[in-house]
């Protein structure tokens, strides 16, 4: 029995007496029940049956058309609760007898329309259970459910709603995306800051409590706690949340993830989610980093740091050699985006320092992305980026240490091989620190070893990427402004200790080398003859590569670095140098290696690791291709008879009938194809394209 009187037929408003006068051959379902209904009031008076029945009939007809005008009506003469408890009725005999029928969605648009308490408890519960529903049919129910929830369009809806899209399992994104983007302007709000008001982040973690439990690989007691930045310790709850939505999954992605993590980092302690990542990568490495758990590159992108980088070096080395397997190859290609996440110098240095001879060229391409990207970002290019991310490595000034025994001072060097030593006070190299002896303090002597076990394995790793990146630069024809050359390398305390092994040159405006100097003990820059040599504004500093001497010049400073005893980090005055035959400076390609034959799988080997991509015309190899950037040429090594791609094994040994050097800043003029005559060809590139050449003819 309502407590409101019914209208009277006489006080009827227009769109009651058309409700109520409605002649249909519709009638109600008999599932819905008229008289148990809650009643439709105003707070004075109720409507009647005969209306109620007319609006049911009407909803009907309509089809789901929820901003028909005797809705619009209804929802502005009906006090919210009212409406709202009679939406919720409608909405709760539709989940009762009609969600899966689609002839009867039309319940929805009314609930929908009608809003208010609708929401109250009970859809929340609902959706929470079809949203995580791994059933196709469940899953379409959001997406019948959706028109309704925007209609109702208040802060439960639309919190329904970003529910439903940070939990990523529905199969409805794109339309729930749609949706409230809607309702974030009719808000005048922007989608992230609907999302702040409405869905606060630790609500939505605890609300992932079920029905997806913890995967086995984590074991929560026994994880390092997670802090927030005043150092409190998060509760099992949320954590076990994050670990949920961690784990969560929609098509692929991982959208929830994706729209609690910038949060997350704002919220937690960067040391304890440092920890817990390294928690997460020693939990996933025991497994044998089984696929099932690829989940945790998540939570190493989001939480991980410099130890983190540095904890997946050795495995990323692992994954991305040559003998790794397809799927370890595919897990180094995702592992980039951990360090890409990371975005520090040390993260990036990782791969600066991924060999491309040990390397799968598909791992090593997508490192260069990464580190492309990163300069970018900074506003620089790749070789300033590799400049700014040289550590000093606890260098002094001078580019050495003294490590102090007391009694005792040893002193860090670099023996010819670039490795770092120990010289003791009577000039002996040691490897290490030696032994202490009597007399030496102890206390000192352990603060030195401690020291030096820290810099030696850091130094030994850091030359290694020092000296790939300097050789680079000199085949790269890479250039320093004389400011910028002074400060990363010249006066940084790591590098000075190449700038001083190395023989340097000076560039005009143009690019023609002008001199050339090397660099004493006391930072002065000598010529061959031992003369100061200085560097006007607007010239530039360079590694001097051998093609560009003369014959005379590369033997005066041979014997210049032999006398006073400098050996390079890397082949520079003593590398080979090739130039063009005299009857071959005319021709555009290069036959001397026709006949040539080497085994296609030390080709292929040699090549890759050289940098060198290959072709794959109708899954044909035929060429291996190599763009030197700074010299625009594009050099092509065509082979013969081929092979199939993926059939090297079995492939005939090979011939290089040609190489051919390409002005990549014509070979798209109408006329002609852009190859140059040999003599033509940039000498630094010839050589060493002949210089790989001849490596993969070795022994053949």
């Amino acid at each position: 029995m309502s407590a409101y009187a019914a209208i009277a037929e006489a006080d009827y408003s227009p769109w009651m007496r058309e409700l109520a006068t409605r002649r249909s051959r519709r009638r109600p379902p008999k599932f819905l029940a008229l008289d148990a209904l809650p009643p439709l009031h105003d707070g004075r008076s109720a409507l009647p049956e005969a209306v109620i029945t007319g609006l049911i009939k009407r909803m009907a007809e309509l089809g789901g058309e929820g901003e028909a005008p005797l809705l619009e009506a209804l929802a502005a003469w009906a006090l919210p609760e009212s409406r709202g408890r009679f939406g919720l009725a409608l909405m709760q005999a539709w989940w009762g007898a009609g969600k899966r029928a689609r002839s009867r969605d039309w319940l929805l648009y009314g609930a929908g329309r009608l809003g208010g308490a609708t929401w109250e408890g009970w859809l929340p519960a609902q959706l929470a259970e079809l949203g995580s529903s791994r059933r196709r049919s469940d899953r379409e129910l959001v997406r019948r459910i959706l028109p309704a929830l925007e209609l109702q369009g208040d802060d439960e809806a639309a919190r329904q709603i970003l529910l439903l899209i940070r939990r990523g399992d529905s199969a409805s994104g794109v339309e729930l995306e749609a949706a409230a983007a809607r309702l974030a302007e009719r808000r005048g709000l922007s989608r992230a800051a609907l999302e702040e008001a409405l869905l606060p982040l630790e609500e939505t973690l605890r609300s992932l409590s079920s029905p997806r439990s913890i995967p086995a690989l984590i074991k929560l007691a026994d994880m390092p706690p997670l802090r927030y930045r005043d150092g409190r310790e998060l509760d099992s709850g949320l954590t076990g949340g994050i670990v949920r939505a961690m784990v969560s999954k929609s098509g692929g992605s991982n959208g929830l993830w994706r729209s609690v993590e910038g949060g997350l980092r704002e919220l937690l302690d960067p040391a304890s989610a440092e920890a817990f990542a390294g928690a997460l990568l020693a939990a996933w490495e025991a497994e044998g980093f089984h696929g099932r758990y690829s989940w945790v590159m998540h939570g190493l992108r989001s939480f991980g740091g410099d130890a983190t980088a540095l904890a997946l070096k050795p495995l990323l080395q692992s994954w991305s050699s040559r003998s790794a397997s397809d799927t370890e190859r595919l897990r180094a290609i995702a592992a980039m985006s951990i360090f890409e996440a990371i975005g520090t110098e040390t993260a990036l240095l990782v791969l600066v320092g991924l060999g491309a001879r040990s390397t799968r060229p598909s791992v090593h391409e997508r490192a260069q992305q990464v580190i492309r990207q990163a300069a970018r970002q900074r506003g620089l290019s790749v070789g300033e980026l590799e400049d700014h991310i040289v550590p000093d490595c606890g260098l002094d000034a001078g580019g050495s240490r003294i490590f102090d025994y007391g009694p005792r001072q040893l002193t860090l060097v670099f023996d010819e091989d670039f490795r770092p030593r120990v010289r003791a006070p009577d000039g002996r190299c040691t490897p290490g620190l030696p032994e202490p002896e009597a007399g030496d303090d102890p206390e000192l002597v352990a603060a030195a070893r401690a020291d030096w076990g820290l810099i030696s394995g850091q130094l030994a790793e850091i030359l290694d990427v020092q000296t790939m990146r300097l050789q680079r630069a000199m085949i790269g024809g890479r250039r320093w402004e004389p400011a910028a050359w002074r400060r990363y390398l010249l006066e940084h305390p790591l590098m000075v200790n190449y700038a001083r092994r190395l023989v340097w040159g000076i560039y005009g405006e143009g690019g023609e080398l002008l001199g050339s100097f090397r660099v004493d003990e006391g930072g002065e820059l000598l010529d061959g003859d031992d003369e100061p040599v200085a560097i006007a504004e607007g010239q530039r500093v360079g590694l001097v590569h051998p093609a560009t001497l003369s014959a005379a010049e590369r033997a005066a400073w041979g014997e210049v670095l032999a006398d006073y005893e400098v050996i390079t980090p890397f082949a520079q005055i003593e590398r080979p140098v090739y130039t063009p035959a005299e009857d071959e400076l005319e021709e555009r390609a290069l036959t001397r290696f026709a006949g040539l034959s080497v085994e296609a799988r030390r080709l292929y080997d040699t090549l890759i690791g050289l940098q060198w991509d290959r072709d794959a015309y109708g899954g044909w190899r035929s060429e291996f291709y190599k763009l030197y950037r700074e010299a625009g040429l594009f050099v092509t090594i065509s082979i013969k008879p081929g092979y199939g791609a993926g059939g090297v094994e079995w492939a005939a040994p090979q011939s290089i009938p040609r190489v051919v050097f390409e002005d990549r800043a014509r070979g798209h003029e109408p006329g002609t194809d852009g190859r140059l005559p040999l003599g033509a060809v940039d000498p630094v590139v010839f050589s060493e394209v002949l210089r790989d050449i001849y490596e993969l003819a070795e022994g053949a």
